[in-house]
């Protein structure tokens, strides 16, 4: 699970689906300003990283 503690060690990370196949890379990782807890991680996919989904944290580990 992503919180608060490790949040650093997402950055660059690789995002997988559910089947094993890459998504693309975490890119940021965007935190509620009350708590500091992760929003939405934007995630670089497509073609040489040239697009830019924003993806929920919840429920996910993060693995390298």
């Amino acid at each position: 699970m992503i919180d608060t503690n490790n949040i650093n060690s997402v950055f660059d990370a690789k995002v997988i689906d559910p089947d094993g196949q890459k998504v693309g890379t975490v890119k940021q990782v965007y935190v509620d300003n009350t708590d500091g807890h992760p929003l939405f991680a934007s995630v670089s996919t497509g073609l040489f990283g040239t697009s830019e989904s924003f993806v929920p944290p919840r429920g996910r580990r993060p693995d390298r």
